[in-house]
Formats: structure tokens, C-alpha cells, sequence
């Protein structure tokens, strides 16, 4: 009787520590993609920052890729005069 009351206790002992091992791995992976969305909408906002800072220094919106492509061109143009 002893021995089949162990068996069942070691059964439900290693039932219960895959499980904790299954959430933690889980809870893991989980706090890694929270962090990569966090360090995406980071820099992010760290780019809309640097526009909004070179809209100000330039005097007007660079908000259409193509005025963002000439502006760049502009000064690489001038730079290599």
C-alpha cells in the first residue's frame, strides 16, 4: 500500500514540476517578445522624434518619403560640392 501511495505522490511531484517548468519557459518567452515590441516602439518614436526635431530645424514637414528622399539628396549634394 506504502509503495503504491509513493508511486502516485512521485507521479503527481513530477506532474506538477513539468507543468512549473512549462510556465516558466513560457513566462520567458512571453517577457522576451513584450521586450522586443517595447525596444520596436522605441525606436519608433525615437524616429518620429528625430523628423519632428529636423521639421522644426528646416522650417517645414517632411512627411512624404519623396520630400524626405530630396531633402537627403539636397544635402548630400551640398555636402559633396
Amino acid at each position: 500500500m506504502a509503495s503504491e501511495s509513493e508511486k502516485i505522490r512521485e507521479s503527481i511531484l513530477a506532474s506538477a514540476h513539468a507543468e512549473a517548468e512549462e510556465i516558466k519557459t513560457k513566462s520567458r518567452a512571453e517577457a522576451a517578445a513584450e521586450r522586443e515590441q517595447m525596444l520596436r516602439d522605441l525606436q519608433q518614436q525615437i524616429a518620429d522624434l528625430a523628423v519632428l526635431a529636423a521639421e522644426r530645424i528646416l522650417g517645414h514637414e517632411l512627411s512624404s518619403p519623396a520630400e524626405q528622399r530630396r531633402m537627403v539628396d539636397n544635402f548630400i549634394a551640398g555636402e559633396l560640392k
